[in-house]
């Protein structure tokens, strides 16, 4: 799943025609006086154009109020629907201050659905040096389906770059060679 790294809620203004995203709530290492705070502008777009953008980016629906609205109830994306911008999330405040923040992904523990050999270790585990696999783990994880390329190509729009790949070339190459050179699951047959 892909976060936005503040959570917000919408409010009408003064005027009933005027839109408030006021923050709710924020992500691990996002600053908490940013609660109670309105936001004016992300990335240099006005805060209900960039929020009506990133609910398209979710999904569609029947109108651009419908999907803002899903997006709200839920405030995630997936790493299909990564927004643009390279991850980067610059707010501005309506008391002018601003902040420069970027999305968040978190990759649960059982992603690889492998068994508790492919473990995807937390950020804790990994700051404390208790992960010295976890390249292997990765490699071994993703290297050979769809995900590993759309993983490699989230992580970029990010700012990362992951030095391992299927056959050990660069994540890059890996991801721009394509699934039709890298060996492919057989989905059994349904049928006789």
């Amino acid at each position: 799943k892909v976060y936005p790294p503040v959570a917000v809620a919408v409010t009408l203004g003064n005027s009933s025609t005027h839109m408030r995203f006021e923050v709710i709530d924020t992500q691990q290492g996002v600053p908490s006086e940013l609660l109670g705070k309105v936001i004016q502008s992300v990335n240099g777009k006005p805060a209900l154009d960039y929020f009506l953008e990133v609910a398209l980016w979710r999904a569609f629906d029947k109108s651009r109020g419908a999907q803002l609205n899903r997006y709200l109830r839920n405030q995630q994306l997936t790493a299909m629907s990564l927004p643009g911008y390279d991850g980067a999330f610059n707010i501005t405040l309506d008391d002018g201050e601003s902040y420069n923040l970027a999305w968040a992904v978190d990759v649960p523990e059982t992603a690889c659905q492998l068994g508790p050999d492919y473990r995807i270790c937390s950020k804790a585990e990994t700051m404390d040096g208790k992960c010295a696999n976890m390249t292997v783990v990765l490699e071994q994880c993703l290297s050979y389906n769809q995900d590993f390329d759309d993983f490699v190509l989230m992580m970029e729009q990010l700012g990362h770059s992951l030095p391992c790949a299927a056959g050990g070339t660069l994540a890059k190459d890996a991801a721009m060679l394509g699934s039709t050179t890298l060996p492919q699951p057989q989905l059994p047959r349904k049928g006789p």
